[in-house]
């Protein structure tokens, strides 16, 4: 996998609470190692947390996302860009906007740390 330009670390837990809740520090706690092995496997350059569970189960547990999103972070040695959740937007289609922007930050950073050359027609 080192010689591949772009990895992509999506992490679809199996483990979701019941009735999709947030989940406690205790199951937080036991799925840490997991998340930490698979970061550590794909070794991605840069994180993209969506929503405030991620950033709170990863960075900070009293992180706010609307504090914190479009703003980049350093963890362990990797870019973290923290924004909303995909059903954020479906519940609040303002919060688009200010989403699309995080990603043409990571779009920029990719550019500038991994491949200067990527080209995307949207940004």
């Amino acid at each position: 996998m080192n010689d591949l330009p772009i990895r992509i670390l999506a992490i679809l837990s199996n483990a979701v609470p019941p009735r999709n809740r947030i989940p406690t520090d205790e199951e937080r706690l036991t799925c840490r190692p997991y998340l930490h092995r698979q970061i550590d496997i794909i070794m991605p350059k840069i994180i993209v947390l969506l929503g405030a569970t991620a950033l709170q189960g990863l960075i900070d547990p009293q992180a706010k996302i609307t504090k914190a999103r479009g703003n980049w972070l350093m963890w362990q040695g990797l870019w973290v860009m923290p924004t909303y959740h995909p059903a954020a937007l479906l519940r609040n289609p303002q919060l688009k906007r200010p989403t699309w922007e995080d990603f043409k930050k990571v779009v920029a950073k990719y550019r500038e740390i991994v491949d200067p050359h990527h080209y995307s027609p949207n940004c």
